[in-house]
């Protein structure tokens, strides 16, 4: 989405998105912060309409990362969601639909990989992934103690 269109969809937008986020980063601050990269060109809103009602039933947020170290140029799916009330075979199509996009604008803008965080339990995810010859891998985190 332009960013222009983000803006005027923002209600929308933001509720799919507050729904994706993981805990602890559901927040006012975390929220501004997105939709001001989002009207920066920092970060980019993928989202597929219901074409019956014309609301998002589907929406993903990608932030291009550079790697200092190797000189990849990443996309890094920040969240990804889609409506509670899409069926399996909806679901199953917007998430198609939707790799292919993402593969297609990798390819013309010269980013080398899609990376992403997901929550173990998030098996469908790591499922799809699988299907399209994507390697799951895992990460540490630890939390800074105040």
């Amino acid at each position: 989405m332009v960013p222009e269109a983000v803006s005027a969809a923002w209600d929308q937008i933001s509720y799919h998105i507050e729904r994706a986020l993981p805990e602890g980063e559901s927040n006012d601050r975390v929220l501004n912060n997105l939709l001001e990269m989002f009207m920066l060109g920092q970060a980019d809103c993928w989202v597929s309409y219901d074409e019956s009602d014309k609301r998002p039933n589907f929406l993903m947020t990608t932030v291009p990362i550079h790697n200092g170290i190797t000189g990849e140029k990443n996309l890094l799916i920040y969240n990804i969601t889609n409506s509670d009330t899409a069926d399996l075979k909806t679901s199953n199509r917007m998430w198609l639909e939707g790799f292919v996009a993402l593969r297609k604008y990798m390819k013309e803008n010269g980013f080398t990989k899609l990376v992403s965080y997901f929550d173990e339990e998030n098996h469908r995810s790591l499922q799809i992934v699988r299907r399209f010859g994507g390697a799951v891998k895992y990460y540490i985190e630890i939390g800074a103690e105040d």
